[in-house]
């Protein structure tokens, strides 16, 4: 997986091997009605939404990526040719300001405008383009013409169209990551759980090697990643929205390290695991602006705690 993170790959691949157990087992699995029900259901999670949320996680956005980027260089470079001119006008002239913004004005600097700042900074130019044609109707037609500023802003706005495209399939991908987390990952391990507690019995009198099969891939799941401690979520308590990068939980009685352990947020507002020794322990979870909020938990060997915290800002 290019998308998912290596938690997220690892719960994937073993709901797959889930999946090829069901099928490649559909006499053991049909013994028990309620459990045939629910591991019917497993499956058609596997297969459809989760298979979904996956795919989409996992988009390729290269071509969207490449055509975005082609496009900001046919943009910069269209209108670094104005400005390269423009340029010789202001030394022509000896406008001191108008030197200064032409020489901030290339088609390499332009390129490394960040991409949401480019379309704002390129309207900038066409500003001071249009008053030095206003301004100098005459002579400034040796250097530049309307028209070509004209032509450079519609491939600014060729740019602007699949800069936005990009941000949007971006955007879907890091959601189906978001979704995948905290929607799936949970319901599918709540699943599993269920259907640990439909096993013992006659499937596991009568069919013993589907039934260890069954439980082998369970602790396999447990510890697909080893590791212990918390892995929360934490939103607004009114908007549910999460906190991006500015998210922020920290130990404060661990005293199993010189320094309180602390994790912050990632760009997609997450948290990654905060490994914790066996014990139990406080948590502080806080972000700028709300108050913050302090549980307790208890963590044994190989257990993952996945609390959901809400925040409340401050009044």
């Amino acid at each position: 997986m290019t998308g998912l993170n290596l938690n997220c790959t690892i719960h994937y691949n073993k709901w797959t091997k889930y999946g090829l157990l069901f099928t490649n087992n559909p006499t053991a699995v049909a013994l028990r009605p309620v459990f045939k029900t629910e591991a019917v259901k497993f499956v058609g999670y596997l297969n459809n939404e989760v298979l979904a949320v996956n795919t989409r996680a996992n988009a390729d956005l290269t071509d969207i990526t490449t055509a975005k980027v082609l496009a900001k260089q046919m943009a910069s470079d269209a209108l670094g040719m104005i400005t390269s001119n423009c340029l010789s006008f202001a030394i022509l002239k000896n406008l001191t300001i108008l030197k200064g913004q032409m020489r901030n004005a290339t088609s390499a600097k332009l390129m490394k405008e960040k991409d949401e700042n480019f379309v704002g900074r390129s309207e900038s130019l066409n500003e001071v383009l249009t008053g030095v044609l206003t301004d100098y109707p005459v002579d400034a037609l040796d250097y530049f013409t309307a028209a070509q500023v004209t032509d450079a802003m519609n491939l600014v706005s060729d740019f602007e169209g699949k800069q936005g495209a990009w941000a949007l399939a971006d955007a879907d991908v890091n959601n189906a990551k978001i979704e995948f987390e905290l929607e799936w990952m949970p319901k599918m391990a709540s699943s599993l759980m269920y259907l640990e507690s439909l096993l013992p019995g006659t499937i596991t009198s009568t069919y013993p090697t589907f039934a260890s099969s069954f439980i082998s891939l369970k602790k396999l799941v447990r510890t697909g990643v080893k590791n212990q401690g918390v892995w929360p979520t934490m939103v607004d308590s009114l908007t549910g929205a999460l906190f991006v990068k500015d998210g922020k939980m920290e130990t404060v009685n661990y005293t199993g390290t010189m320094n309180q352990k602390v994790v912050m947020t990632d760009s997609l507002g997450l948290f990654k695991l905060m490994k914790l020794k066996i014990g139990i322990w406080k948590i502080r979870f806080s972000a700028p602006g709300y108050v913050e909020q302090v549980i307790e938990v208890k963590i044994d060997r190989r257990k993952v705690l996945v609390p959901s915290i809400k925040l409340v800002k401050v009044v």
